[in-house]
C-alpha cells in the first residue's frame, strides 16, 4: 500500500499574542500496483502556540506550525487505525 498526504490548506496566524495554525490535508491510501484509491479522508487540525510557550513571535509561529502538523499526523493515523480490514476495501 502507498500512503500520500497532500496539504491542501495551511493557515498561520502572524499577529497577536497567541498564534493559531490550521491545516487541511487529504490522506490517500492506494494500491501502488493498480493505482486504485482504497481510502481517502480530509483531515483537519488546529494548534495554538501561546506566549507562555515562547514570547518571541517567530518562535510561536514555528511552534504553531509544528504543532498543527503533529496534530494532523496523529489524527490521520488514528483514522487509518480504524480501518478494520484492508482486504474488504
Amino acid at each position: 500500500y502507498q500512503l500520500d498526504v497532500f496539504i491542501g490548506d495551511l493557515y498561520q496566524q502572524m499577529f497577536g499574542g497567541d498564534f493559531t495554525a490550521t491545516m487541511d490535508a487529504i490522506w490517500n491510501l492506494s494500491n501502488p500496483k493498480s493505482g486504485k484509491t482504497i481510502w481517502q479522508k480530509l483531515v483537519q487540525s488546529k494548534h495554538t502556540a501561546t506566549t507562555d510557550e515562547d514570547w518571541r513571535a517567530a518562535s510561536r509561529l514555528r511552534l504553531s506550525t509544528e504543532g498543527v502538523a503533529q496534530a494532523n499526523i496523529k489524527k490521520g493515523v488514528e483514522l487509518l487505525s480504524q480501518i478494520s480490514s484492508l482486504e474488504s476495501l
